[in-house]
């Protein structure tokens, strides 16, 4: 005879487990958060870098790869609060 593995959707400890995922899940966007703000640190001081060197090239790319981190910040903290809100 085979054994069926039901999962029920309550029980006694349902909500510690939901829990737990809530809180691995919160880690991991902590983790994401500050490497992402790690990464625009070290943008904007190459942007600043490339504004006192006046090679316009240089400053563009700079400008560009900020507002590129900038924008993936952005997303990715709506995409928290949108799953934080679906929760």
């Amino acid at each position: 005879m085979k054994k069926h593995n039901k999962r029920l959707p309550g029980g006694p400890f349902a909500q510690a487990k939901k829990n737990v995922e809530a809180f691995g899940s919160n880690l991991y966007y902590i983790a994401l958060l500050q490497e992402s703000l790690s990464q625009i640190e070290e943008a904007r001081a190459e942007y600043e870098t490339a504004l006192s060197s006046s090679d316009v090239k240089t400053i563009k790319t700079a400008k560009m790869q900020l507002d590129f981190l900038h924008t993936v910040f952005d997303s990715a903290a709506i995409g928290i609060v949108n799953d934080e809100h679906s929760c």
